[in-house]
């Protein structure tokens, strides 16, 4: 019986073991860093992450990334996630797109509706993330 709840419990680590080791920027294809907080909410603490750093961490509640607003196509980016746009808001930091996506696992609920892809478009640049951007962009 022993032997038995041993060879479980080590299959166990060994899986998650292999899932902090092999955790992926959910934007790894569009940005080299990462923004990343431990607590999905405006209060947070960010902590910047490189690709290499990101697949060591887990327990990780939001991303976000800058990328470069000529290297970004809106509806390609949307094509990568399969997202479909749920609602789109335009203030004086540029036009934010709220989408939803069942390839994403983080979301939040905004006005009853479910969001997990943030898209801020501004002349800067572009910050996508998910669940949304938290900290301003």
């Amino acid at each position: 019986m022993l032997k038995r709840i041993f060879v479980v419990a080590v299959f166990y680590l060994t899986i998650i073991c292999l899932w902090t080791v092999t955790a992926v920027p959910i934007f790894e294809n569009h940005a080299d860093k990462f923004e990343v907080t431990y607590k999905a909410s405006s209060t947070a603490n960010f902590i910047n992450l490189t690709k290499k750093e990101f697949k060591f961490k887990s327990g990780i509640k939001s991303e976000s990334a800058d990328i470069k607003l000529n290297a970004f196509n809106l509806k390609e980016f949307l094509d990568v996630y399969d997202a479909e746009t749920v609602f789109i808001e335009k203030t004086e930091a540029g036009v934010s797109y709220y989408a939803y996506s069942n390839k994403i696992k983080y979301k939040k609920i905004i006005d009853g509706k479910k969001i997990n892809l943030h898209i801020n478009i501004s002349n800067d640049g572009v910050t996508v993330g998910s669940p949304i951007i938290f900290g301003g962009f």
